[in-house]
């Protein structure tokens, strides 16, 4: 059995056009896996859903990194030069930056969210992330 002939234009039913999107994120992530494994080539790989959520995929190592690659290229390679090139590139390592906090984070701290039952408890919580935080920059410097 065939599939069927869908024409491009967008899907005017909010809950058709999610779920397409969950399916094609899904497949899309999957060829760009595929082809860096394949072709031994870095791919990055950034879509924003209809609901605005962010997913992102990256072969090897992190999205920002094969982005900077990018940015940090001569423009003649890159295919011409970026608007706000600077800002761009600060805006790249910060959220590198923040995300390998996020990483180091994560070792130390697994809340169970659905347990916290009163303000107390959550300031307990903000406390700890603050103080893993500061351990975080500190060993960073």
């Amino acid at each position: 059995m065939g599939r069927k002939k869908l024409s491009m234009r967008l899907i005017e039913n909010p809950t058709s056009r999610q779920l397409t999107y969950n399916k094609r994120k899904e497949g899309i992530i999957k060829k760009a896996g595929e082809l860096a494994v394949l072709c031994d080539t870095d791919v990055a790989l950034i879509m924003f859903a209809p609901s605005g959520r962010l997913a992102s995929f990256a072969s090897n190592g992190r999205t920002e990194d094969i982005l900077l690659r990018f940015v940090d290229r001569p423009d003649e390679l890159r295919g011409g030069p970026i608007n706000h090139q600077e800002f761009l590139s600060q805006k790249l390592k910060q959220l590198k930056y923040e995300g390998e906090m996020l990483e180091k984070i994560a070792v130390y701290y697994a809340p169970n969210v659905e347990k916290i039952n009163s303000a107390l408890e959550a300031g307990v919580y903000q406390q700890f992330l603050t103080t893993a935080i500061q351990r975080i920059q500190t060993s960073k410097i």
